[in-house]
């Protein structure tokens, strides 16, 4: 459970982790669209077998982290969200979508200095 106690590691666990999946989808960027290339000049019938199931993991590997970058962003945007109006995710949920008054609001930077603490120079470390 996630808790003001645990909130920042969550946090950075999450940030890192999207760091972790942008830096690898572009550094894959270039090996993918060499691959497109390589469809566009072989011939089907006299590929080796080996070469091509090459080609077709790295092509779904970026595909899945293009989700996951999709997905992942989407997650920490969320959870920005959340920290910036100083409330939980069972919160969020319960009230399904409907805005309500955190009773620990103490305004944006507030809430993100309460997560982070006061030195913005260690808000990347743990």
């Amino acid at each position: 459970c996630i808790g003001f106690w645990n909130r920042k590691y969550f946090m950075l666990m999450l940030f890192y982790a999207l760091g972790m999946i942008y830096y690898i989808m572009f550094s894959m960027a270039p090996i993918f669209i060499e691959t497109i290339y390589w469809h566009m000049e072989v011939s089907y019938m006299t590929v080796n077998y080996w070469e091509f199931a090459r080609v077709a993991l790295i092509e779904c590997a970026y595909l899945f982290d293009i989700f996951l970058t999709i997905l992942m962003s989407f997650f920490v945007r969320f959870h920005i969200r959340l920290v910036l109006r100083n409330i939980t995710t069972l919160e969020s949920l319960e009230k399904k979508g409907i805005e309500f008054p955190s009773p620990y609001n103490i305004g944006s930077s507030g809430n993100w200095r309460q997560v982070f603490g006061k030195n913005p120079a260690l808000w990347l470390f743990p």
